[in-house]
């Protein structure tokens, strides 16, 4: 059927080029470039497979009108039909094509609407904080996932990396890099990010505590020693981190201020992590545990939560080869 249906786009297209020789009406001139450009126009918005070629011939004919008369510059109607056949089988069979146009399409679809979009792999890693802002600021965005080498290339040979690394957002007619400078343009923009340069600064220095905890769960997959890790890990949280955040959210029940900020939504991430690895973990920590609590029935977060959401599942064995066959690692560097 899909087959079927690319294939014929193309002669549909050009459907009107016949219509002289049968339909008398579209002797006129006028009349036969309007039905041509309209069914050209319809195609380019319904057949996202061909919408950039279908852009260029419906533009070149409303500069060269396509005369049924003879007036006016006629193209070869063959050759243009063929040519859109061939361009249509190869990029019905070929599979990298496909992938490379879904991931063009995605962004364009989605910069056309305005909308944000997220460029990195299908897990977690570094841009899960993201999702997870974004989520609380109840803002809409779209992934485009990378899963082949070329499509890194792409990125690199746009000049979209600035530092030739993932995450990559596109937001506001902008290609931002480097996790805590989008974290931070999110929550400023989405008004997460406190009232003053106190409030900021404090935001501040609990997001980059909770970062570096984060960052240490986040590298786990790709370790030779994942056990002594853990064992670090726990032990970090126990003793440096969760105590700060337990004198911390007293008070307002927010870590800074009285209304909901970045660092909060940072924090309950962080918590539902630790407890991934260690499920009692919290238990020393009671106004931690109730924080966790509170902020999991805010009605965004609480959907995020829900099976088929956004949110991604701990990195498996798939998402670590994904990563090493697009960055080109050999091995699991010795972290």
């Amino acid at each position: 059927m899909t087959l079927t249906l690319y294939l014929l786009c193309p002669l549909v297209v050009f459907l009107p080029l016949c219509l002289p020789l049968s339909v008398p009406v579209f002797r006129c001139p006028r009349i036969w470039h309007c039905v041509s450009s309209s069914v050209q126009l319809l195609v380019l918005l319904t057949c996202p497979m061909f919408c950039c070629r279908f852009r260029c011939s419906f533009l070149f004919s409303l500069h060269f009108p396509l005369s049924p008369t003879g007036q006016g510059r006629r193209p070869p109607t063959l050759s243009l039909v063929l040519l859109e056949v061939s361009s249509g089988c190869l990029v019905f069979f070929s599979k990298p094509a496909r992938a490379l146009h879904g991931n063009y399409q995605t962004t364009v679809t989605s910069a056309m609407a305005g909308k944000v979009v997220l460029h990195y792999f299908n897990g977690r890693g570094k841009m899960e904080s993201i999702r997870w802002l974004l989520t609380a600021a109840e803002v809409e965005f779209d992934e485009v996932y990378l899963t082949t080498r070329d499509q890194y290339e792409k990125l690199l040979s746009d000049g979209a990396l600035m530092f030739q690394q993932v995450p990559m957002v596109e937001i506001d007619g902008m290609k931002l890099v480097q996790t805590k400078a989008i974290f931070k343009y999110i929550a400023d923009k989405y008004h997460l990010y406190g009232k003053d340069i106190k409030e900021r600064v404090k935001i501040d220095m609990y997001t980059e505590g909770l970062m570096d905890l984060m960052e240490m769960i986040m590298i786990l997959p790709f370790s030779q020693d994942p056990k002594s890790k853990l064992d670090n890990i726990e032990t970090k949280a126990k003793q440096r981190y969760l105590p700060a955040f337990e004198k911390a959210v007293t008070g307002s029940g927010y870590l800074v201020g009285d209304k909901l900020s970045s660092a909060d939504v940072l924090l309950v991430e962080c918590t539902l992590m630790l407890e991934e690895k260690f499920p009692a973990i919290l238990s020393d920590f009671p106004n931690v545990k109730a924080f966790q609590g509170r902020m999991t029935q805010i009605p965004a977060i609480k959907r995020f939560l829900q099976p088929g959401s956004k949110r991604k599942p701990q990195p498996d064995e798939k998402y670590v080869k994904t990563v090493m066959e697009v960055f080109k690692l050999d091995r699991l560097p010795a972290l």
